[in-house]
C-alpha cells in the first residue's frame, strides 16, 4: 500500500483523538447501521437483529473473555499484558451490548476505557519495538536461520504495515465508512486475503512460531530462540528476565493489534456474523501463548539452595563448584550411559558438580508443594526438611553444598519435602536443564518440560540421617535417582565416562604379549633416534 500524496496528506494530518476514534469504533458503527439498513449479499435476516439478547454471539464471546480475566494459572508476569488484551475485547462487546440496550451512559464509558487502552497499547508496543531493535535482538533472531529471517520478518512487517495503514492512513466518515475509499477498498481486500499476504496467515505464522509449532527456528519456539541469543550476552539474570518479557509482550500485544485491524475490515465489508468468533479466536491463541510463554518467565523461587549441575552448565549468575570422590569408593551408574551431570565417572572415581544459589530474592514466591528435594545452603527454604547423606571421601573446589569433606568421608546435606502429588506440575524456570532429586516412587512433574530419571550409586559410605532423598543403596552404599528437566525437544551433551579397558581372563597371555610387543618397538624407535 504505497503512499500517495494530496488527501493522503491531509488524512495523516487528522488529530489522534479521531484516528483512535477509527480503531476502536468502527467495529460498533457497522454494527449498528447493519441493524437499521440491508447489507448487499446478505439476506434480510441481519446477523445483528433487534430482537436477539446476544447479537452474533458477541455477548457470549465477551462473557467467554471475562470469566477467563481472573484465571488462576495464568503467570503474573505476562498477566497484565493478557488483561489488557482481554480488557479491549471485552469493553467492545460490552460497547455493542449497551448500543443495542440502550444504555447511553455505561456505552460512553465503555468507549472511554477503550480508547484508554488502545492508547495504551500502541504506544506500548512502538516503544518495545525501538527498545529490542535497538539491543540488536531483532537483527540476530532474523539472522538465525534464512528460512526463519524470511517467514518471521515477514508476517511482523505484514501486521505492522496493515496496523499502520489503518492507524495514520484513514479516517472514518459520519456514516461509517473510511476515507479516502480507494485506500480504505485496497486496505480491506488486503487484510482480508486468505493468501499468505493477508491478516489470517500472518497472525498464524506470528502464533505457530511463538508456540514452536512452525518447522522454522528448527522447530523450536521463537521464545526459546530470542533467549538462547539473551543468553549469550551474559546478561544479569533480572536483566535478561526483563527483556525476554519485553519480547513476549511485543509478540503478543502486536497480534492484539492485527486482530483489532482484522475486526474493523471485517465490520468495513458488513461481515459482522465472522467478529465473534475472531473475538474468540484473538482470546484462545493469546491466552494459549501466554500459558507457554509464562514458564521462560518465571524466576528461581525464594531462598538459598543448590541444584546439581546439567552438561549444560548452572542458570545465569548462580555460583559453581564441585566434588570429587576418590577414595576406597566405587561407582555405577544407568545402564544405557544417559546420564548428564556435569563432570565425570569412572568405576573408582566421581567428579560432580553442583549450581548454588547463594543470594536470595524477596520478590520471588516459595518453592511450590510438591514430592522432591534440593541441595542445602543455609537454612532450608520453607516448606523443606532437612536431611544428610555420606559418600566416599575426596576434595571440593568451588562453592558446593552445605555439609563437610575430608579425605575419608564427603556428607553433603538435603532440603526434601512430600507435601505435594508428584504427578502435578509444579512451575519453576524451564529455560536452563536442570535436576531435582527424587524423594518418592516417580520423578516431579514440571509445567512446560520433559522430564528424564538417571541414577548414580556410589559405593563405599551407607550413612544418612533425617529427610533426605530416595534411596535404593544398600548399608553400604547409596544409589540415588536424578530427575533431569529440560523444554521439549532440547539436545543435551552426556557425561563423559572413562571406562577401565579390562583384560578378558581367557586371555592373559596375549595381552602380555601385546604389552612386550609394544615396550620393544618403543626401544628399538628411541635407539634409533639417538
Amino acid at each position: 500500500l504505497g503512499r500517495t500524496s494530496g488527501e493522503d496528506a491531509e488524512t495523516v494530518s487528522t488529530s489522534k483523538v479521531t484516528m483512535k476514534f477509527v480503531l476502536v469504533l468502527l467495529f460498533v458503527t457497522v454494527a449498528v447501521v447493519s441493524v437499521v439498513q440491508d447489507i448487499p449479499g446478505k439476506s434480510e435476516a441481519s446477523p445483528f437483529p433487534r430482537q436477539e439478547k446476544d447479537p452474533g454471539g458477541l455477548k457470549q464471546a465477551r462473557g467467554n473473555i471475562r470469566d477467563k480475566r481472573g484465571v488462576k494459572e495464568l503467570s503474573t508476569e505476562l498477566l497484565g499484558v493478557l488483561q489488557s488484551v482481554s480488557t479491549i475485547l471485552f469493553n467492545v462487546g460490552a460497547f455493542i451490548s449497551n448500543v443495542f440496550g440502550g444504555n447511553v451512559y455505561e456505552a460512553h464509558q465503555r468507549h472511554q476505557e477503550i480508547l484508554n487502552s488502545l492508547s495504551d497499547l500502541k504506544k506500548k508496543v512502538n516503544d518495545i519495538y525501538e527498545a529490542i531493535t535497538d539491543l540488536g535482538i531483532m537483527t540476530e533472531l532474523l539472522h538465525e536461520k534464512q528460512l526463519a529471517a524470511h517467514l518471521y520478518g515477514d508476517s511482523i512487517q505484514k501486521v505492522r504495515n496493515m496496523v499502520d495503514t489503518f492507524q495514520t492512513r484513514l479516517n472514518m466518515t459520519e456514516n461509517g465508512t473510511f476515507v479516502p475509499e480507494e485506500l480504505a477498498q485496497e486496505w480491506v481486500r488486503t487484510v482480508l486475503l486468505q493468501t499468505s499476504e493477508g491478516m489470517n496467515q500472518a497472525l498464524n505464522n506470528l502464533h505457530d512460531m511463538a508456540m514452536g509449532s512452525s518447522p522454522v527456528f528448527d522447530g523450536r519456539s521463537i521464545i526459546e530462540t530470542t533467549d538462547a541469543i539473551l543468553r549469550t550476552k551474559d546478561l544479569p539474570n533480572s536483566e535478561h528476565r526483563a527483556l525476554l518479557k519485553s519480547f513476549c509482550e511485543y509478540l503478543m500485544e502486536l497480534q492484539a493489534q492485527g486482530y483489532v485491524a482484522w475486526l474493523l475490515a471485517l465490520m468495513q465489508r458488513g461481515y459482522t456474523d465472522q467478529a465473534a468468533e475472531v473475538m474468540r479466536r484473538a482470546d484462545s491463541k493469546l491466552r494459549e501463548q501466554n500459558s507457554f510463554m509464562a514458564p521462560f518467565l518465571y524466576g528461581w523461587p525464594a531462598g538459598t539452595y543448590g541444584l546439581p549441575k546439567t552438561t549444560e552448565g548452572c542458570p545465569p549468575g548462580w555460583e559453581e563448584g564441585q566434588y570429587t570422590h576418590k577414595s576406597g569408593g566405587s561407582y555405577s551408574w544407568k545402564h544405557d550411559g544417559q546420564v548428564h551431570i556435569n563432570g565425570s565417572l569412572s568405576n573408582n572415581t566421581l567428579t560432580q558438580g553442583y549450581c548454588m544459589q547463594t543470594t536470595s530474592s524477596d520478590t520471588e514466591d516459595n518453592w511450590p508443594p510438591g514430592t522432591y528435594c534440593i541441595l542445602k545452603s543455609g537454612e532450608c527454604p520453607e516448606g523443606f526438611t532437612f536431611g544428610k547423606i555420606g559418600f566416599p571421601g575426596g576434595t571440593k573446589t568451588g562453592v558446593v553444598p552445605d555439609g563437610s569433606v575430608d579425605s575419608d568421608r564427603i556428607e553433603i546435606d538435603y532440603c526434601c519435602r512430600d507435601d505435594g502429588d508428584p504427578s502435578t506440575p509444579i512451575t519453576l524456570p524451564p529455560r536452563h536443564p536442570f535436576f531435582l532429586l527424587r524423594i518418592g516412587q516417580e520423578c516431579q512433574k514440571v509445567e512446560g518440560t520433559d522430564v528424564h530419571e538417571e541414577w548414580i550409586e556410589y559405593k563405599g559410605n551407607g550413612y544418612r540421617d533425617g529427610k533426605t532423598p530416595y534411596n535404593e543403596g544398600g548399608e553400604k552404599s547409596q544409589k540415588l535417582f536424578y530427575c533431569l528437566y529440560s523444554s521439549a525437544g532440547t539436545n543435551l551433551q552426556t557425561t563423559i565416562i572413562a571406562t577401565p579397558i579390562k583384560v578378558s581372563a581367557a586371555q592373559p597371555q596375549t595381552a602380555k604379549t601385546a604389552l612386550i610387543v609394544v615396550c620393544v618397538a618403543a626401544l628399538w624407535f628411541l635407539q634409533g633416534t639417538v
